[in-house]
């Protein structure tokens, strides 16, 4: 489990500072200084990885079966894309109400 933990917080890391990248656009980073524009992506990336790690934890406790590939990509890909919705969804709301 504690494998399949790291695996889900570096990738989900990653995927979410790409994320970050293409929701916080580049011409905003001129409004503010480059450090807080890289703050703010890094930010976005931690959540991601919290989220997914939380979401793998917990798929984790139901006791999926040991061994089968299957259910392990798709723990992941449900935990990161749930996730990953619901900080894009906190983004935009985010942006909307500033």
């Amino acid at each position: 489990m504690e494998k399949r933990l790291v695996k889900g917080a570096v990738y989900s890391f990653v995927i979410g500072i790409c994320l970050a990248i293409l929701f916080i656009p580049e011409w905003e980073s001129f409004r503010m200084p480059l450090r807080e524009y890289v703050i703010r992506v890094l930010r976005f990336g931690i959540m991601a990885m919290f989220g997914t790690v939380i979401a793998l934890w917990l798929l984790g406790m139901t006791g999926m079966q040991r061994g089968e590939i299957y259910d392990f990509v798709a723990g992941v890909v449900k935990s990161f894309v749930v996730v990953s919705l619901f900080i894009v969804l906190v983004a935009a709301v985010a942006n909307l109400v500033r």
